[in-house]
């Protein structure tokens, strides 16, 4: 197994055969679409993967930002071939295969916004391509940083605690763990709150979608003033 996960970084790192398309230029951000698909035979399985690689002012790769990538990426593949494992590799019942694709939620105005959507599909099992994997990654292109959840908010506020209640409340939704609150996109007029299938089923009478959105304005009181849900709402970024 070894072996096919270094052959899978030579194809991302080397030779991402797909299409790219136009670099789209924001605050000196560029990005490229990249994938390849791979299949192995001898086990079973098929690997369709797209991503973007993503270019500095420079136009030279960004460390921080591909490296984020990267990352997601590993843990995807790793995680359906340790599980496929598992299972015994191959199958009589046909191809297993793992589909990673991503949208980009926001690139303007200083805020790059990335979702990543993880398909699988085990063969014999019975289960249709679930969403079983939901990332997602956030930079402040003019701080040159990420964003992460609480950076969101003022330091003195509860925000997840706010940020649950509002959920269930307005959604009908039943959630508790903080960790539902771990993936999330950046638009102008929302906070999106990004759920996949294994954190929306945690319980079996949880009726939310897999995107909840939440107005910057509903929340306005326990935004940081000095951050970007924020200077959204007030319309410092547009």
């Amino acid at each position: 197994m070894k072996l096919f996960s270094l052959l899978y970084f030579v194809v991302v790192l080397f030779n991402p055969f797909s299409g790219s398309s136009p670099t789209l230029p924001e605050n000196n951000i560029s990005i490229i679409k990249r994938g390849f698909n791979k299949n192995y035979p001898q086990l079973s399985y098929q690997l369709n993967i797209s991503y973007p690689e993503i270019l500095d002012e420079n136009h030279e790769k960004h460390y921080e930002l591909n490296l984020a990538v990267q990352k997601i990426m590993s843990a995807a593949i790793t995680d359906f071939q340790g599980k496929l494992q598992k299972k015994g590799n191959a199958s009589n019942f046909g191809y297993s295969y793992l589909n990673l694709d991503y949208n980009i939620c926001r690139q303007y105005h200083g805020v790059l916004s990335v979702k990543f959507e993880k398909r699988t599909f085990y063969s014999g099992s019975g289960l249709k391509n679930p969403i079983d994997l939901s990332k997602t990654i956030n930079y402040d292109v003019s701080r040159n940083r990420f964003i992460y959840i609480g950076d969101l908010f003022k330091p003195e506020v509860d925000y997840s605690k706010d940020l649950i209640n509002y959920i269930n409340s307005k959604y009908g939704c039943k959630f508790e763990s903080p960790a539902v609150l771990n993936n999330f996109c950046i638009e102008s007029t929302d906070l999106v709150i990004i759920i996949d299938d294994s954190e929306k089923n945690q319980n079996n009478k949880n009726v939310c979608e897999n995107e909840i959105r939440i107005p910057w304005i509903d929340i306005e009181d326990i935004l940081d003033e000095d951050n970007v849900g924020y200077k959204f709402l007030k319309g410092i970024k547009k």
